[in-house]
């Protein structure tokens, strides 16, 4: 999906020139970006508990991992609405400066 959007981008529709000079192109892209990071720890912690649930085992999730897994999932959202948003408006025709 990010190759097919980048072909956009640079070989069709509005050209690389038109979004690039768009502001909430770049927040959306960073946008995407934070999401990505932030959902390593979780994806990472997920996997683990993988493990110990194919040993029919229930996962030991500490407090500390439930609250940060908890609040990053929660900036994740936020940043996916930021992403639809910036998405929303740039098909409307807003952020040039």
């Amino acid at each position: 999906m990010v190759a097919i959007g980048f072909l956009r981008v640079y070989y069709f529709e509005k050209g690389s020139a038109y979004y690039f000079s768009n502001w909430l192109f770049w927040v959306k892209i960073g946008s995407f970006i934070a999401v990505g990071l932030l959902s390593i720890y979780p994806t990472i912690k997920f996997m683990k508990w993988g493990k110990e649930l194919k040993e029919n085992k229930p996962p030991q999730v500490s407090l500390r991992d439930y609250t940060t897994i908890s609040l990053l999932l929660k900036i994740e959202l936020i940043g996916i609405i930021i992403m639809l948003i910036s998405a929303s408006f740039m098909a409307k025709g807003y952020g040039f400066l």
